[in-house]
């Protein structure tokens, strides 16, 4: 099968990335390469397969000048060129998603969207407390909505990550049949377990007290205010340090907090990272954490979640959509994590029962193997693909 990646993408490895959307662009790509088919993506370097077997590079030609223009044309121009059997983005409601769209009316290709959250939701959650909360963003918002409802409903098949979404794309008039619900995976063959101390030497950290991790961007949905609310508390009684490995435009205040509640010696934040050291961090870690906040009606599949279970890490996350499994299979603990006391209350239960936590991670372990490896969510892809190109 040829399919064609309407979208920018790289190594996370080689671009020094860890955000979810590089992961799960690049390991998708890799486990479909890996199921027999010819994958083309777009990329800012010239065309060639870098040594990537059936993987091919195509950089478009653009100017700073009618950049869109040329950008269309010689997007367009690809297109035209290859005998694709399927267009795939996770950018539909941008210029790649019309331009899939007009691909598959000129061309009669089969086009394929993925959603992995809803933007306009999440443009208003990460402005809850903004002073630019203004008349004209709403409005803004409401066109955003508009223009993913219309480009959402000329694909073939939507994939999307959580059940939630699923749920609201219905309630707006998309087709159910169109829409298949995948969830996120974890690369099993890099983020696995291996000795805390190992990973603490690896990494040059001294310190021996434990250690509470929390990976990815910092941003105002992470809820990551009421974990330095909840280490303020668990700092009273315990020594413990909380290792903060991600980027994001909320470092700054993060930091300031971290500054007024006198915790500097209780906190690394690492910046980013390569995608290949992540699991190192994890694993120099006794407890992992994901303190989202609730505000998200689209629920939430996590990769983080994933990558912690599969490095054999208890898990503390939010009692919302999407981390219910760990009460399921007893891999970790949910909690209001707005409730400081509570959240604080649980880092401390878990770091206190090593037993316990010893045994929550190795069912998490078990789980993701099974569940929720990137071969997994390539192969169900590829069921999609087929039914679509059947019909």
């Amino acid at each position: 099968m040829k399919i064609l990646f309407i979208d920018f993408i790289s190594s996370p490895n080689a671009s020094n990335k860890f955000d979810g959307s590089v992961i799960h662009q690049w390991e998708l790509v890799q486990n479909l390469l890996a199921l027999g088919n010819e994958i083309h993506v777009l990329s800012e370097k010239k065309n060639n397969n870098h040594g990537y077997g059936n993987l091919f590079f195509h950089k478009l030609q653009t100017s700073t000048r009618f950049k869109r223009l040329n950008y269309s044309l010689s997007l367009i121009k690809i297109i035209s060129a290859y005998n694709f059997d399927i267009l795939y983005t996770r950018t539909p409601a941008s210029l790649n998603g019309y331009i899939g769209f007009l691909a598959k009316k000129l061309w009669r290709k089969t086009l394929i969207f993925e959603i992995n959250g809803i933007a306009f939701q999440e443009q208003a959650v990460s402005q809850i407390s903004s002073k630019h909360n203004s008349h004209i963003i709403k409005i803004l918002r409401k066109i955003r909505k508009k223009k993913e409802l219309f480009i959402w409903n000329k694909a073939d098949a939507l994939i999307v990550v959580t059940n939630q979404i699923k749920q609201f794309l219905i309630s707006y008039g998309v087709c159910e049949k169109k829409i298949n619900v995948i969830l996120n995976g974890a690369n099993t063959n890099l983020f696995k377990p291996m000795k805390s101390d190992l990973a603490r030497k690896e990494l040059g950290f001294n310190n021996q007290s434990p250690f509470v991790c929390f990976v990815g961007n910092l941003v105002s949905w992470q809820g990551l205010n009421y974990l330095i609310d909840a280490a303020e508390i668990v700092c009273k009684s315990k020594n413990v340090t909380f290792l903060i490995v991600g980027e994001g435009p909320l470092k700054k205040e993060l930091l300031e907090q971290v500054h007024c509640k006198e915790l500097e010696s209780n906190f690394i934040f690492t910046g980013r990272v390569p995608y290949e050291q992540v699991p190192v961090y994890i694993n120099a870690s006794d407890l992992c954490v994901v303190p989202k906040i609730k505000s998200l009606s689209s629920g939430y599949s996590p990769l983080k979640l994933y990558e912690y279970m599969a490095c054999a890490k208890p898990v503390i996350a939010t009692n919302t959509e999407g981390f219910e499994i760990l009460n399921q299979i007893n891999s970790g603990i949910t909690v209001n994590t707005e409730n400081s006391t509570e959240f604080a209350n649980a880092i401390v239960y878990l770091l206190e029962n090593k037993h316990l936590s010893l045994h929550m991670g190795d069912n998490g372990l078990a789980y993701v193997n099974k569940e929720h490896s990137w071969e997994t969510v390539a192969s169900k892809s590829m069921d999609v693909f087929t039914f679509c190109l059947r019909r």
